[in-house]
């Protein structure tokens, strides 16, 4: 789903309390100067892919360890362990990225429908086995 899509339809947010889930009433705003702060997507853009880079680091070094594990302990071992604890792991995961987002959203409040949407976009956007959930200029 498409990021745009995703802020559309965070309008009406099953995880935002009630009051932050309606919408404004329509304000007349006088015209004048906007100040524009000034974003080096460049800057940006570099350091996801620093991150990703980091994350895909940490990924490879994860399977490097759960191959060598195999090799000692065998694959009937290491497929009872994984399936004790892939479940919980990847709750445990879950969990950590939806306390960030609360964060995120609860320090700034007025951007948590669209922090919530990005959120969604970033962990269901990504292709399996990828760290990133779209291209830059996608995004």
């Amino acid at each position: 789903m498409a990021l745009s899509d995703l802020l559309t339809a965070s309008a009406v947010s099953p995880v935002l309390p009630p009051a932050a889930n309606t919408a404004p009433e329509a304000a007349s705003v006088q015209q004048g100067t906007v100040n524009v702060i000034n974003v080096d997507m460049g800057a940006l853009n570099a350091e996801a892919e620093r991150a990703i880079a980091v994350s895909d680091d940490a990924l490879e070094a994860s399977l490097v360890a759960g191959h060598e594990l195999e090799e000692e302990l065998g694959p009937e071992v290491c497929r009872h362990v994984r399936h004790c604890i892939e479940d919980v792991h990847d709750n445990m995961h879950s969990a950590w990225f939806d306390v960030l987002t609360a964060e995120f959203a609860r320090h700034r409040p007025m951007m948590a429908p669209a922090i919530w949407a990005i959120s969604a976009h970033v962990w269901e956007g990504r292709p399996p086995g990828t760290s990133r959930c779209c291209k830059a200029e996608e995004a």
